[in-house]
């Protein structure tokens, strides 16, 4: 008859096991729920930046989308100088650096297209035209494709006298 007390101690050893594994999964997801709002993009974010995209991508919204990727960096360099260098979220400086990209695509491809369009009486306006358009599809694509692989684009932002974001291609 001893084996009697044996099942209830398993019970309750088992139980409070289960307590204790509980506890500590719940401290796990507490620490990692913790983290993560600290160091991911909302989803919002991310959306936005698809939509920068999109609208880039459908040419005559492009400069809808050049006044958000404007503002954006304008946020994120107001929010560098209050921060400091040390207190950059590596988030936030990834989807700055694909605003940056994406201003600086549609400047440079307007300029382009402007002198394609003084020299199309020479018909040298048409290679420079062709070059452009070719260059921006790069330059979207590529950056499209840095954003589904959660990687920087290649712009460098400055604020101030201190400048964030990758110096190499990525």
């Amino acid at each position: 008859m001893s084996t009697s007390h044996a099942p209830g101690l398993d019970v309750i050893s088992s139980t409070a096991l289960f307590k204790t594994r509980q506890s500590h999964l719940r401290e796990a997801v507490d620490i990692e729920a913790g983290l993560a709002s600290r160091s991911t993009i909302s989803a919002a974010e991310i959306c936005l930046l698809v939509a920068v995209y999109l609208l880039n991508i459908l040419i005559v919204t492009a400069p809808i989308g050049f006044v958000i990727a404007t503002y954006k960096v304008y946020c994120f360099k107001i929010s560098a100088e209050q921060r400091g260098a040390d207190l950059i979220d590596q988030e936030q400086l990834l989807i700055a650096t694909h605003y940056q990209w994406l201003m600086r695509t549609l400047i440079f491809s307007v300029l382009m297209l402007m002198a394609a369009v003084g020299l199309a009486y020479y018909f040298v306006g048409f290679v420079i035209g062709g070059i452009a358009i070719a260059w921006w599809l790069y330059r979207l694509t590529f950056g499209f494709k840095a954003l589904l692989m959660h990687q920087m684009t290649s712009a460098i932002i400055c604020a101030g006298p201190i400048c964030y974001g990758q110096k190499d291609a990525a």
